[in-house]
């Protein structure tokens, strides 16, 4: 009953049932994928996807963002969500342990483009979110099938897209279940590719398959209805589980969000979620005793084990792989005071001289960093050239769901990224519109704007 269970939530909810609270946390997320995917829009492998898809051709249903491009439902998901992560600067959940906004946005802006207004965008969003995070839920699954080496933005995320999806094309109870149905034989990602350009491409695989599974169950291919339930199902195979709490996933649904509680975590540098807290314990501690690169001898990030496991290079070859280097992450952010897009170009990551500060930074696992909800943490020492030891503890990073980026944060991150696109007066507009999501009639208006560039 539990595939049936969140079929029936995602059919029979719509926007007026979403507390306001639910609501804003949206805008906030959304602003800032689009944004992201801007800036990721002039990165190379944009470039690289956007002549893939150009040459396999395809109806012209949905626009590339930053680009004036269309292309089909599936493959415009694929190229703006691959584009929303490729920078590393997009959203994440920790009850996921994944990037959810960049999965499931793009494959509800591509499939509502053409007919689908503010508040069918907002539903399909934070529904397909909801389920989501349901799934990641059930005892038992995380963060075991993360640390077994599947990435989850792609796992999971091909199950938030296909939920967000099956949502806004309108899908009924039996079509939602076969699109699960679907699109857990989709299921993909491995963790061996961070660090490479196949991590993003994860992101963008798993919105297109989320869009290609709904569109198949609207066509009529069925799937088993009952995919997390059954036997050799979902759970069984991803997870190693031979029994499901439905319950625990069924509990409260349509009145507790996720989103909102615990919420999602928007992030201040585009780098690994697991680098930021040890930033701003380095920036604390470099401001409070007005430390000079030169002052410094040493800087020890005490991490756990899984951030230690994911943090894998220590001696980045380029921007790709400095993504996921806590040694350039710190060294940057301790001659720079700031970590910056531009940063994560393969020239910046091969500086000789970010190269010898590299050499000053050590990280090693602190084990009550492995505690329920403290993965994210960071206990910081830094070692001055006169022998003085100051040590700064950060369990969660401003911008994380507890400390949650104020709106108008959010809108200065969103302008830096949008300008390397859009002009002022366009920004200023996509800003408004999400802003007054709800009131837009037509979210393929929005789509017109992001859609400009070259």
């Amino acid at each position: 009953m539990l595939t049936e269970k969140l079929s029936q939530f995602i059919v029979e909810t719509d926007f007026e049932d979403l507390p306001e609270p639910v609501v804003e946390r949206a805008k906030h997320h959304i602003l800032d994928c689009l944004g992201v995917i801007l800036a990721g829009s002039k990165h190379p492998l944009a470039r690289q996807m956007l002549n893939h898809f150009q040459s396999l051709g395809g109806a012209r249903q949905a626009g590339i963002i930053g680009c004036a491009f269309k292309t089909s439902a599936p493959q415009a998901a694929f190229v703006n969500a691959t584009m929303g992560h490729v920078l590393d600067f997009d959203d994440d959940s920790d009850t996921m342990v994944s990037h959810p906004t960049v999965t499931i946005l793009p494959a509800v802006l591509a499939l509502g483009e053409k007919g689908s207004s503010g508040k069918d965008l907002l539903a399909a969003y934070v529904l397909g979110l909801e389920v989501c995070a349901r799934i990641a839920s059930q005892p038992g699954f995380l963060p075991g099938h993360y640390e077994g080496g599947w990435h989850t933005t792609s796992t999971l995320g091909v199950l938030n897209s296909v939920a967000g999806s099956a949502k806004i094309l309108g899908l009924d109870v039996n079509q939602v279940r076969s699109a699960f149905g679907i699109a857990a034989s989709e299921v993909s990602g491995l963790r061996i590719n961070f660090g490479s350009m196949m991590k993003p491409v994860h992101a963008g695989s798993a919105s297109a398959k989320g869009v290609s599974s709904a569109l198949l169950a609207k066509a009529g291919i069925t799937a088993n209805p009952d995919i997390f339930e059954c036997s050799k199902g979902f759970y069984d195979l991803y997870g190693h589980l031979s029994t499901v709490d439905e319950a625990i996933l069924t509990d409260s649904l349509g009145k507790d969000f996720d989103i909102v509680t615990p919420g999602m975590n928007i992030k201040k540098y585009p780098c690994c979620y697991y680098t930021h807290a040890a930033i701003d314990a380095l920036f604390f501690l470099t401001k409070k005793y007005h430390l000079s690169p030169d002052d410094v001898r040493k800087i020890q990030c005490g991490i756990s084990s899984i951030a230690f496991d994911v943090l894998k290079y220590d001696a980045p070859a380029n921007g790709t792989e400095a993504k996921f280097s806590m040694p350039y992450c710190m060294a940057r952010a301790l001659l720079d005071h700031q970590v910056l897009i531009e940063d994560f170009g393969d020239e910046r990551v091969n500086n000789a001289d970010v190269r010898k500060w590299m050499n000053i930074v050590d990280k090693i696992v602190e084990p009550f960093m492995d505690e329920p909800g403290k993965s994210l943490g960071v206990c910081l020492q830094v070692t001055t050239m006169d022998g003085q030891t100051h040590t700064h503890e950060i369990i969660k990073a401003l911008g994380g769901a507890e400390n949650p980026l104020p709106w108008d944060a959010v809108v200065s991150k969103f302008k830096t990224c949008a300008s390397r696109v859009l002009d002022e007066k366009d920004s200023s507009k996509i800003v408004s519109d999400i802003e007054h999501l709800e009131e837009v009639a037509h979210i393929g208006d929005i789509l017109d704007t992001l859609s400009k560039g070259s």
